[in-house]
């Protein structure tokens, strides 16, 4: 079996599937279709073999197949030394009527240590070009290869700018690609690549980033906050979403305790003010401001009245000011009369 002649050559015709394939993965330098694809693993048959599994991959704007397992037999023993690692990849030329696309490899490090960076190969797009997949460990002592570091760099959906590596040295292929982001294997991080106003290219890592938009904590009910202020008890609908640094707060209360009104100014009797407090864990870096939201009956005043909070930095949730002369509490008890709405998103420490 052997590898199709790659969609990107100068004059190629491409049929309709390779040329949607081509397009699926269009902007991706150099990219393996799943996880499965073009995967290098050591072999039993011949010396030194290592088996490519099929599958899509596209490297410097030419996508190509590997229709079944290709076995290859070509890694030598050490050229140097007792042993020396060696880069197995895809080589691509062009030529006039003679485009060629075949398994190779280049020599890498002597020595039986994992090498910390790769041996040069041509990234010529359309003409010339070697795409990695994989370093294999030769030594004189054995027929098999003893290693094998993943260099492939497997695509995210749709082809570009999201990888997925399983080393450090495929990660390391990716260097050029601002505003790549690559998720590695190996230790479970996430990282980005970016330029500074000087030219300098780092790695970022955003794994913290991330993690606050994957992984949250809900709490509802009265099990939302550490408790409610005297005058007042939670119902169902308060809830607290924890997500890394961040919080939404929304207590919901009813005042069951004494009626209150508000002055001419919108201030409520400071016995009222406090509804709850948080936990110390949801507690606010700063005071976070707060949008409050009174149901119910208001003499004069309809039934819903708007107002403004605070959650403080001691954890608690206070109403500040609402609309002139409203009463609420002292009468009904069915949900939501004289219900009280506090809600803020805001950062903890």
């Amino acid at each position: 079996m052997a590898l199709t002649t790659p969609v990107g050559y100068p004059n190629t015709i491409a049929p309709g599937a390779a040329y949607a394939r081509a397009q699926r993965y269009a902007g991706a330098e150099l990219l393996v279709a799943d996880h499965a694809s073009l995967r290098v693993t050591p072999a039993a048959g011949a010396t030194r073999r290592v088996a490519i599994a099929p599958g899509t991959a596209s490297a410097y704007a030419l996508t190509y197949d590997n229709d079944a397992i290709l076995n290859y037999d070509a890694i030598p023993a050490p050229i140097t030394g007792t042993a020396q690692w060696f880069m197995v990849g895809a080589s691509h030329w062009a030529g006039i009527g003679n485009d060629q696309s075949v398994i190779s490899h280049i020599p890498a490090s002597v020595g039986a240590a994992v090498p910390t960076s790769l041996p040069t190969f041509p990234t010529n797009t359309g003409t010339d070009a070697f795409h990695p997949l994989a370093l294999c460990l030769s030594t004189t002592a054995d027929t098999a290869i003893q290693q094998v570091i993943d260099l492939r760099t497997i695509a995210g959906e749709g082809g570009a700018s999201f990888y997925v590596v399983h080393s450090e040295l495929a990660h390391k292929i990716l260097d050029a690609r601002v505003g790549t982001m690559v998720y590695r294997t190996d230790n479970n991080t996430f990282y980005r690549r970016v330029v500074d106003k000087t030219g300098a290219l780092s790695w970022i890592n955003e794994t913290r980033f991330v993690n606050e938009v994957l992984d949250y904590t809900v709490l509802e009910g009265s099990n939302s906050t550490k408790s409610a202020a005297t005058g007042y008890q939670r119902f169902s609908h308060s809830f607290v979403i924890r997500a890394g640094k961040h919080r939404h707060v929304r207590v919901v209360a009813k005042r069951s305790g004494a009626a209150l009104t508000s002055n001419a100014y919108g201030v409520i009797p400071a016995s009222g003010a406090v509804v709850a407090t948080v936990y110390d864990e949801d507690i606010p870096r700063r005071h976070a401001l707060a949008t409050v939201r009174i149901n119910g009956r208001f003499p004069g005043s309809g039934n819903i009245v708007g107002g403004l909070g605070e959650i403080l930095t001691d954890g608690r949730v206070v109403i500040r000011t609402i609309m002139p002369g409203v009463t609420f509490g002292g009468a009904g008890t069915d949900e939501p009369d004289d219900s009280v709405v506090v809600e803020a998103e805001y950062f903890v420490n």
